[in-house]
């Protein structure tokens, strides 16, 4: 929401960390391109000074944290495609980005890796199959 020259951004644009992301399969208008889309449409506001985010302190220049936070998206990207040495499920690669996970953080950035996952099978940057469990197995196209 807009009020004059200040977004109240809410947990979209917060100054200390990424908002979480989940599948667009497991809720629609959410995932990673969503995500991007509208970061592009706050960007493009024209005379916002200030965004107050959910928590953590006001942003003085919000367009600097946009380029931040879709920095740190293609960081993640990258880095969940660089992961995906063999044929791995979600858990997997959430593994193999996160090894010292503690559990606390467990279902959020399970949310974020098949979020990330779902955005690069959706470039066709990752593959993906299923196990004979049915579990899905994502690969490197």
């Amino acid at each position: 929401m807009r009020v004059d020259d200040v977004l109240l951004s809410a947990d979209h644009l917060l100054p200390l960390n990424s908002p979480p992301l989940m599948p667009a399969r497991f809720l629609p208008g959410s995932g990673v391109a969503a995500f991007l889309h509208s970061l592009d449409r706050v960007e493009a506001l024209d005379g916002v000074n200030l965004a107050l985010g959910g928590h953590d302190g006001p942003m003085r220049d919000p367009r600097a944290r946009i380029r931040a936070l879709r920095s740190r998206t293609h960081e993640k990207l990258d880095g969940l495609l660089a992961a995906c040495t063999h044929p791995m499920t979600i858990q997997d690669l959430l593994l193999a980005l996160h090894p010292r996970l503690r559990s606390i953080q467990a279902v959020l950035l399970l949310d974020q890796t098949a979020a990330l996952a779902e955005y690069l099978a959706g470039t066709g940057a990752l593959r993906e199959s299923t196990r004979e469990d049915g579990a899905a197995l994502l690969t490197r196209a």
